[in-house]
Parts: C-alpha cells; sequence; structure tokens
C-alpha cells in the first residue's frame, strides 16, 4: 500500500510537471545533431565453444543451489548485475555501432534501459516473495479477464505521465502471481531444479539478457546462454556485467553457429528451451527440419525437453482516422518511421503494414508527412545476413506494381566504415488494396506496405471494426501491433473502441505509440498471443518479461498520451538520447531509493526537453 500511494504522489508531481516540460521543450536550446554516420565494418571471425568445455560450462550450472537461494539473495544478484550493466552499457554501445553502424542518435545505447529497467523489476518482484503489488486491478466483464496496471510505477511516473500499461490475463483465470515462489505443500518435495538453453537474439542485445533474466527468476532454471554469430562480439561485456551469476553458478555464456546450438538442444541435462528467432529455427529444434510434416509427438518433447520461443510477426500499424492537427499528424507520423528505421528493420516488431481508411481526408496529408520524415533520415545497410537479399525481392515484387513504391532517405555521408555501396533506401509501398498486400512473410528489413480500406467512409467506428478484422485473420503473426486513434475519436466510437482493444490477437497491443515500446516496458509480457502450438507456431509459443510474475498473463496493453510531453526517445529524430543516457541509467539503476534518483532524474528532464 505504501508503494501504491508513493506512486500515486509520483504520477502527479508528473501530471503538475508536463505543462512546465511542454513550455520548456519550447524554449530550450536544441542539441545539435545528429552525429556523423558510421557505416558497419565485417563481423569478426567465431571462436565456437569446443565441445568438452560445453560439457563443462553446463556441468559447473548448480540448479538446485539456485532453487535454494532465498529470495532476498536472488535480489541480491540481480541488482549487482543491474550496476554492472550500467558499467559498461557505453562500451556495448559503441561496439554494436561498430558492427551494426550508428545513425547519430545513439539508437543501441538506448536499449539498456529497458534492460536495467527489468532487472530492477525483478528485483522488486523478488523482494516481495514473487508477488509485488500492482497499481490497480479491475475486471473486464465482457470477456471475463482480470487487467492489472503495472506501469509506470514509483518515480518513473514523474517522468512518464499519461502513460498506462496493463496486464491482461487470460479468460476465466484468477491474477495470481509467483507460482515458482510458493512454498510447498506439505508433503511435497521441492525441485531439484533445471538447465536452461536461451538461444541468443542476434539483432538486439536487450533480448539476449532479458531471455537469461526470465529464465532465472520467472522459471527459476539456471541458464546456459548460446549468443549469436552476429552479435559474439558482446559475450565478453555480457561475462563482466554478469559475473555475480556465473560466480554463483547460475549462468554460462557460450559460443558458436548451428552445430554449436545443436550439441545444447540435444544436450541430455537441458531441460527446457528459449529461443527468439525464425519460425524456421524453431521447427528445425522442434522437429529436425522446417519441412517435415508436423504430426504426432514432436521430437524435442519426446526427449522430454520444453520448448519457449518469440518468432515474430508481420506488424500492423492501425492509423485511426480522425480530426488532427498539423502537429499530431507530424508526431503519429514520427512513431511511423521509428517503427519502419529502428535497428534497419531487422526487429520482429517492425512495421511492415500500414493500415489506413481510404476515405479519411488527411490520409495524403499523413503519407507526404511520413515521406518528409523518412527523407530527412539517412539510408541504412541491412546488416543481417540475408537481409539484403529480402529487401530485393521485395522490391522486384512491387516494382511494376500494383501499388506505388517509393524509395525514400537520403545516403549517408558517412565518416567511416566500409563503402556505403551496401546501403538500401527505405521502401514504402502505398495505396494497395486488401487483397494486394503481402502479409504473410516477415521481410525482416527496412520496407513496408500501405494498405487503404475501403467501405468506410469517414465513420472512425465502421473503420476500426474493419481494421479489427484485417489485423486479427490477414497479417501473420500474432507478436505486436500498434493502434493510432486520437482521445476524441476513440469517445466518439467507445464501444468500438473498446471491442477493438479487447478484441486484438496479439501478445502486446501498443496505444498511440510504435510497437518498440510494447518490448521496452519489461512489466509486460513479451510474446505471441496464447493458442499457438508446436505444431502450427506462428509467432511462437510462451511468453517472457512479465515482470510482476502473473501466472495467467495473456497480453501487454500499453497506452501513451496523444501528445507525449517531452519528445519521445524512441524517435528517431530526439538528439538529446546520447547526453541524457547515463544520467537515464543511473536513474533506472536507483529507482527505489529517491534519495539517489531524484538528481538523475532531474537531469534527464533537463536533458530531454532539448532533444
Amino acid at each position: 500500500k505504501v508503494y501504491i500511494h508513493l506512486a500515486m504522489v509520483w504520477g502527479v508531481m508528473g501530471m503538475a510537471l508536463k505543462p512546465v516540460l511542454g513550455l520548456a521543450q519550447h524554449v530550450a536550446p536544441k542539441y545539435q545533431g545528429p552525429a556523423p554516420t558510421v557505416l558497419p565494418v565485417p563481423l569478426p571471425p567465431v571462436l565456437d565453444t569446443p565441445f568438452p568445455d560445453l560439457d563443462r560450462a553446463i556441468a559447473e550450472l548448480d540448479a538446485h543451489a539456485w532453487v535454494l537461494k532465498s529470495t532476498s539473495e536472488k535480489a541480491n544478484l540481480m541488482r549487482a548485475c543491474s550496476t554492472g550493466l550500467v558499467n559498461v552499457s557505453k562500451q556495448v554501445s559503441d561496439l554494436s555501432e561498430r558492427y551494426k553502424g550508428s545513425w547519430g542518435n545513439k539508437e543501441e545505447w538506448l536499449p539498456m534501459f529497458c534492460v536495467v529497467m527489468g532487472c530492477q523489476e525483478y528485483v522488486t518482484a523478488l523482494e516481495s516473495g514473487g508477488a509485488p503489488a500492482p497499481l490497480k486491478l479491475r475486471k473486464e466483464t465482457a470477456t471475463d479477464q482480470w487487467v492489472a496496471e503495472v506501469f509506470p510505477h514509483g518515480m518513473l511516473k514523474a517522468l512518464l505521465p499519461g502513460y498506462k500499461g496493463e496486464v491482461w490475463m487470460k479468460p476465466g483465470t484468477d491474477p495470481t502471481q509467483g507460482a515458482a515462489y510458493c512454498a510447498p505443500e506439505e508433503g511435497e518435495v521441492r525441485d531439484e531444479g533445471h538447465i536452461a538453453l536461451v538461444l541468443g537474439a542476434g539483432n538486439q542485445y536487450a533480448v539476449v539478457l532479458l531471455d537469461i533474466f526470465h529464465k532465472l527468476i520467472c522459471d527459476m532454471e539456471v541458464v546456459v546462454c548460446k549468443i549469436s554469430p552476429i552479435n559474439h562480439y558482446l559475450g565478453p561485456l555480457f561475462e563482466e556485467a554478469l559475473s555475480p551469476l556465473i560466480e554463483a553458478n547460475a549462468l554460462r555464456i557460450v559460443y558458436g553457429g548451428r552445430e554449436v546450438g545443436e550439441y545444447l538442444v540435444k544436450h541430455p541435462k537441458v531441460h527446457s528451451i528459449h529461443l527468439t528467432g525464425s519460425a524456421d529455427t524453431c521447427n528445425a529444434i522442434v522437429w529436425g527440419s522446417p519441412t517435415v510434416p508436423r504430426v504426432g509427438v514432436p521430437p524435442i518433447v519426446a526427449m522430454g525437453k520444453s520448448i519457449t520461443a518469440e518468432l515474430g510477426n508481420v506488424t500492423p500499424y492501425i492509423i485511426v482516422p480522425g480530426p488532427w492537427t498539423d502537429a499530431e499528424i507530424k508526431h503519429v507520423a514520427a512513431e511511423v518511421v521509428g517503427g519502419f528505421t529502428h535497428n534497419a528493420g531487422h526487429n520482429c516488431l517492425a512495421l511492415e503494414v500500414l493500415i489506413t481508411a481510404a476515405d479519411w481526408p488527411l490520409r495524403e496529408q499523413f503519407l507526404a508527412e511520413v515521406h518528409q520524415q523518412l527523407n530527412e533520415r539517412a539510408q541504412r545497410v541491412p546488416y543481417y545476413p540475408g537481409s539484403a537479399a529480402k529487401h530485393a525481392a521485395f522490391r522486384e515484387r512491387f516494382k511494376a506494381g500494383p501499388g506505388k513504391m517509393l524509395e525514400l532517405g537520403v545516403p549517408p555521408v558517412a565518416k567511416s566504415g566500409t563503402d556505403s555501396s551496401g546501403v538500401l533506401p527505405f521502401i514504402l509501398v502505398e495505396g494497395l488494396e486488401p487483397d494486394e498486400v503481402e502479409v504473410k512473410t516477415e521481410n525482416w528489413c527496412a520496407v513496408a506496405q500501405e494498405v487503404a480500406l475501403p467501405g468506410t467512409g469517414s465513420d472512425p467506428a465502421a473503420f476500426m471494426t474493419a481494421a479489427l478484422e484485417y489485423a486479427n485473420n490477414k497479417c501473420w503473426g500474432s507478436l505486436a501491433v500498434a493502434v493510432f486513434c486520437d482521445p476524441t475519436t476513440q469517445r466518439a466510437a467507445d464501444t468500438e473502441w473498446k471491442q477493438l482493444i479487447s478484441g486484438l490477437r496479439y501478445g502486446s497491443v501498443c496505444i498511440n505509440v510504435g510497437t518498440t515500446m510494447g518490448f521496452v516496458v519489461t512489466a509486460l509480457p513479451w510474446g505471441a498471443a496464447p493458442g499457438n502450438s508446436l505444431h502450427e507456431v506462428e509467432s511462437g509459443v510462451g511468453s517472457v518479461h512479465n515482470t510482476y510474475l502473473f501466472d495467467h498473463a495473456s497480453k501487454g496493453v500499453l497506452e501513451a498520451p496523444w501528445r507525449p510531453v517531452p519528445k519521445p526517445l524512441h524517435h528517431a529524430d530526439n538528439n538529446a538520447v546520447p547526453h541524457l543516457m547515463p544520467s537515464l541509467l543511473s536513474f533506472v539503476n536507483n529507482a527505489s531509493n529517491p534519495l539517489f534518483a531524484l538528481w538523475p532524474m532531474t537531469q534527464v528532464a533537463l536533458h530531454a526537453v532539448r532533444g
């Protein structure tokens, strides 16, 4: 109760400061930028961990000792790792930029915010015995779902006024928490513990670290993590930052490609597997091949192993028509551009399909603003293996129609790095009919399609119904979706609006903010909507994050203010990020202690208004 009351105090402070920050944003001198582009250099070779060393690493993991550790002992280890990650964050960012490219706004530093925030949230969960109190609880009677408000919490409310993150439980279940931390029943023998294999993602280091933490805390399993060959250069820094877990024999980090992965998957001491990747990779692990018939008991299950996976999405952004101002059009366009360009489109949550209303009077103006902002951004090198070929295939698919294909962005003026011949434009195909959109293939590069739904006129309620059907039944996957709708339109079509949000069959629903933030807010679950199986895995099975440890989480719903103040840090043109990151990480690493967090929080605000 004390925690909740303090959160209310910070929330009131945030709302009171919002107009002050808004005024400051208009009058404060802006940081110059972006910094010069740095193109990526070739990856260094991967040195595979030898099989005997893999066996030794697994043998050193002490699953039983991890189970027996008290929640306070685990919390102390996580707290130490949080500080370790802050200490190496700048090195992680610099190395990532070297091999992925730097586009002027420290895009590779910002993900450490959500890693440290998630780490601290797990500390709170552990100190609460596995059941931290949500900010609010309510019941959606129409769908028989409990909904827990969990974000922003504590001092974050002062920095993020107007944001709201909710965990929606599976229909018919109770909002119970921390099943793994419940006291054993009388006569019950506590589990001896298990070893989990995390097959680290190659595109985002935050995914790797948060997957490790999820297995350790939510599933209470020790972890052997194979770093991807695509970002293996970060492994030594991870080992340094997470040394408390390594010294506790709760974590081992190993290296290698497919052969090492196959050896670990089949290792007799590995009990569970979690991967972030493609459906083909998952099916190869589960069935032995991505092309064999998926019938009967999966071989991986027959081996006594369980598997969870996050596998991507043809991500839709739904633009609900409304009477937007020029400033509102500019803001939503910035969210679209960020979903388009971030990480060169090598994200499972990257914008793929922009759903608009064909008869929206502001549609052309909105698209023109998207064009303008994309043309202010430097084109990128698709560093991820195979992505240049996917970009070429997409271009070939649409160069002669249907729709209007636009190649956007400006060639970068590189400060250093490789030959700029590898740079590719952002591609947007506009004006597609619903049956002309390629909605079954995740492109994994900076390309997108716009489908203009006909037949809804200027009626937002009719469009919401049509967009719900299209997103649920046409777009492949169920990982994440973004919806943009002004408050006036929400109120005018209240019934259809509520049906849209509750009816979207996605693991993450982001309102008035891009899907990236659905991942960033670690209090929410991250993964495909429930219902997939190893026979039809689609966007994956299971979920991660969920730092409040809800036992029956179904999806996360994150709502941002229609006009956030100050400018969001994830916007591609925010030049404040390099200046405020040290303060932001110091703040979130100490957010549970106002005496230590207040000054860095103030510094964050002072920098943010200059973005």
